[in-house]
């Protein structure tokens, strides 16, 4: 048996999905292949676990989200909160794991100048700030902030994995703001995406058209 360029780019795909445990074992499965039956397979097989060995000495990154904490307090408290962030990190944070403050306000900017001079039937606003700070640069008729989507989170294991979302909206409410809504070409805007989840949720329960909604993230995982 021999691994093809499909094979490999899928595991590659997958490698993001794996804790450090599943690949060492993906590793052990691949290293049990025939892949030394002909050159090819050679150059995808070892390709591919030179990117695995750099993903497996790549420390765990923990994302610090300051939106929230920013948006609900005054501009000129804005210095501080970041250098009280910043300490609290230095003096608590694990230091063999890679720590990045996400700030809203560099990130914002990005994303307006993304998003500047396109148009969009509606934006459905899954953070309930970001819509109406974009509002200026965004040129949509409706923004609403009234869906919105919550992961639960298992306490049990410290890597907190997700095990399910709650819908802000019952399913009358769901339907009656999907019919309210021209979803022909819909901006979803969230500050975080890691696993994507939550977009394709929004965009099942609102039956939006994949093909013609743009998400836009203040930060994911890529």
């Amino acid at each position: 048996m021999t691994i093809s360029r499909l094979t490999a780019s899928f595991l590659l795909i997958k490698l993001d999905k794996l804790n450090q445990g599943g690949t060492v074992f993906l590793i052990k499965a691949l290293e049990s292949l025939e892949v030394f039956r002909d050159t090819q397979g050679l150059f995808y097989y070892l390709v591919l676990l030179i990117k695995i060995k750099k993903y497996m000495q790549k420390p765990n990154r923990i994302v610090w989200m300051l939106d929230e904490t920013l948006i609900k307090s005054s501009p000129s408290h804005w210095p501080k909160i970041r250098q009280q962030t910043t300490n609290i990190v230095q003096k608590f944070g694990n230091p063999d794991m890679d720590h990045f403050l996400a700030d809203p306000e560099p990130l914002i900017k990005k994303l307006g100048e993304k998003l500047a001079g396109k148009t969009f039937s509606c934006v459905i606003d899954l953070s309930g700030w970001m819509g109406e700070v974009l509002s200026p640069v965004i040129n949509s008729p409706v923004i609403t902030t009234e869906f919105s989507v919550s992961r639960i989170r298992e306490a049990s294991d410290p890597s907190l994995p997700t095990s399910g979302y709650i819908s802000s909206l019952s399913r009358d409410k769901r339907v009656r703001l999907k019919f309210n809504l021209n979803r022909s070409k819909t901006l979803i805007l969230d500050d975080t995406s890691f696993s994507g989840n939550t977009s394709l949720l929004t965009i099942k329960e609102l039956g939006l058209n994949p093909e013609t909604t743009t998400n836009g993230f203040l930060i994911s995982n890529s």
